[in-house]
């Protein structure tokens, strides 16, 4: 996962780092800005980032597109239209990928 204004720092950080509990509860712009202290962001680049509503829309559409589709958490994938959702081992992709792989020699 990544928070829109840690791309533009070059910051990339899994999911987990941030999450404080095991259920996902709802984030608001202060939970927002005290992890990206948490996790050692530049504070005011990222604050004047996240403030600016640079990347607003995109997050937006996001949201709705991830709606749209029926999703209701973090992080979620797609292997050939088959979703997997949250955190899963390596091992959970490699079968789905090799399995993707035998049906489309057939």
């Amino acid at each position: 996962m990544v928070l829109f204004g840690m791309a533009r720092l070059s910051h990339f950080v899994p999911a987990k780092r941030l999450s404080r509990q095991s259920s996902a509860p709802k984030v608001g712009a202060e939970d927002v800005k005290v992890y990206a202290k948490d996790i050692g962001l530049d504070v005011d680049s990222f604050n004047r980032c996240f403030s600016s509503g640079k990347y607003k829309g995109i997050v937006q559409k996001d949201l709705m597109e991830g709606a749209q589709l029926g999703l209701n958490g973090t992080p979620a994938f797609f292997i050939n239209g088959r979703e997997i959702s949250g955190a899963q081992p390596l091992e959970r992709f490699a079968a789905i990928i090799d399995q993707e792989l035998a049906s489309s020699k057939k």
